[in-house]
């Protein structure tokens, strides 16, 4: 949520959200068709793999390791572009984010169909293997971030600016109150809710991790009851005004927001810490898979 959330925006915005919000979810259907038709593949690559359709020595089955080495060595240009200030003009870092899970995904998809499901010679083996582990952890990383970014593309999330914005949504829920009874309710949820928020900044155990998210899930619910309650209220009188209109509007964008990261507060600073060791880890077996596959395209080329 962090800076996405403002105190006014103006009524046609409210669309413009809405139609970027239908853009991501269309994305969304893009990317899990791909995977599938991807899995689809190598399952029949799999199946057939004694056919002799592909061979790792020439031919289409020559081409893709070729292709997919290229794209595993291109994931280098993610931290390149990172850590080099003088890059940094060079389209958005999420946009080099972005390519860096496309090649993540594909490079090992076309190594695999260039190595037919067989295992070769020991370095090559040794390369596959470093390979498989790299993927593998990449989607390990990738769930660890998502719990600590907005979205797989968006800023990292700060406790912080978190419950600046949950007062930015406590003072609009509180603008549809018409009774003390209403308004101290809302005072008590979000009393809960910052409570959870502060308690993140100590930082929780992995057991204790459940209740947490047990706890957030009935938060959630109380809030979204709370807000169709306060909506179906102004529904039914006619104090349907201007001001009201707009902050019901300022509320379909913003408790979606507020829901998604109230998910992600319980365990933050545990995935955090996940997401450090795992960086640790990973970076290892990326260099040796750089290391070997260097070997294995000499190897076979010179020998």
């Amino acid at each position: 949520m962090s800076s996405v959330i403002a105190n006014s925006k103006a009524p046609g915005e409210a669309a413009g959200h809405k139609f970027q919000s239908m853009l991501q979810t269309a994305n969304e259907i893009l990317q899990y068709c791909g995977i599938f038709l991807l899995l689809g593949a190598l399952v029949l690559g799999y199946v057939n793999r004694d056919d002799g359709y592909l061979s790792a020595a020439n031919g289409i089955g020559y081409w893709l390791g070729i292709a997919g080495g290229c794209m595993m060595m291109l994931l280098l240009t993610y931290s390149i572009r990172k850590r080099n200030k003088h890059l940094r003009r060079v389209f958005k870092l999420r946009h080099w984010f972005q390519l860096h899970m496309t090649l993540g995904v594909l490079g090992p998809f076309c190594i695999l169909l260039h190595s037919n499901f067989h295992l070769g010679s020991f370095n090559s083996t040794v390369a596959l293997v470093c390979m498989l582990i790299v993927a593998g952890s990449g989607f390990i990383g990738r769930f660890f971030y998502t719990n600590i970014h907005y979205g797989l593309y968006g800023e990292k999330i700060r406790l912080g600016q978190v419950i600046k914005d949950f007062g930015v949504v406590k003072n609009e829920i509180l603008a549809l109150c018409v009774s003390d009874k209403q308004k101290s309710a809302v005072d008590k949820l979000f009393e809960q809710i910052n409570s959870v928020a502060q308690k993140q900044s100590q930082g929780i155990s992995l057991w204790s991790l459940g209740s947490e998210r047990r706890k957030v899930r009935k938060l959630s619910r109380t809030l979204k009851n709370i807000v169709q309650q306060l909506e179906n209220q102004h529904k039914t009188t006619d104090t349907s005004t201007a001001s009201v209109r707009k902050v019901k509007s300022a509320l379909h964008r913003d408790i979606p927001r507020l829901l998604s990261v109230l998910r992600r507060l319980p365990g933050l600073q545990l995935f955090e810490r996940l997401f450090a060791l795992w960086h640790v880890l990973h970076i290892p077996f990326f260099i040796l898979m750089v290391l070997t596959a260097i070997t294995h395209i000499v190897v076979v080329h010179m020998y």
